[in-house]
């Protein structure tokens, strides 16, 4: 008689979402037997905003400012530091200075991660309060890529896996030709914020 309970309980609950999913935000919604089943498969669509805006910048990270692209930086007052051959970044609309550059990747990222995408030697540094880009670093990963962007402004979000302190997901766009493609991240807590546990190469 209690399993009986617990399945109708669950049921009206499952049945309470199905009514509310009618409006933009549909959420799609699994008939599960047991509550706690039902609390592991549901995801709130503030989380998934969350894992929107995370997706969403470290595609323009990627783009703009490491692998694609970089931030614009003055050639002609170029000099070595520790054998290396650094360019004083100019003014953009952008990043201006390194602790710019640093708050904008631990926002994003996790420590660790933030230590892997800089490099070493490292793509962008500070010294004697100058900002500099590394004109020695290329990735090569875009040669004989696919010459267009995906269009990351449109994110669908699937959540395949989650736990206190990890989320699995699946960032879901489309190419300018309306072609899908799906990008596997994952995000984990750190300091009591979610954050990428890599640099996740996409675009290509």
């Amino acid at each position: 008689m209690k399993k009986v309970l617990v399945f109708l309980t669950v049921f009206a609950i499952v049945f309470s979402f199905a009514a509310c999913g009618n409006n933009e935000d549909n959420v799609n919604v699994t008939i599960v037997t047991d509550s706690s089943e039902l609390a592991a498969n549901y995801f709130g669509e503030g989380e998934k905003q969350i894992l929107r805006t995370l997706a969403y910048s470290n595609a323009k990270i990627l783009s703009d400012i490491f692998i694609l692209s970089h931030l614009p930086a003055d050639q002609a007052k170029k000099i070595q530091i520790d054998g290396v051959n650094y360019a004083p970044v100019m003014n953009n609309d952008y990043i201006n200075t390194y602790s710019e550059l640093i708050n904008l990747l631990n926002a994003n990222y996790t420590a660790d991660t933030v230590k892997s995408i800089l490099g070493n030697p490292a793509i962008y540094i500070e010294k004697d309060g100058v900002f500099y880009y590394n004109t020695d670093y290329t990735s090569g990963y875009f040669t004989g890529e696919n010459p267009y962007h995906y269009i990351w402004d449109d994110i669908e979000i699937s959540i395949t896996r989650k736990t206190d302190d990890a989320i699995e997901f699946t960032a879901h766009i489309k190419d300018p030709y309306g072609n899908p493609s799906g990008f596997p991240m994952k995000a984990v807590t750190e300091n009591g914020e979610w954050k990428l546990a890599d640099f996740y190469y996409v675009n290509k």
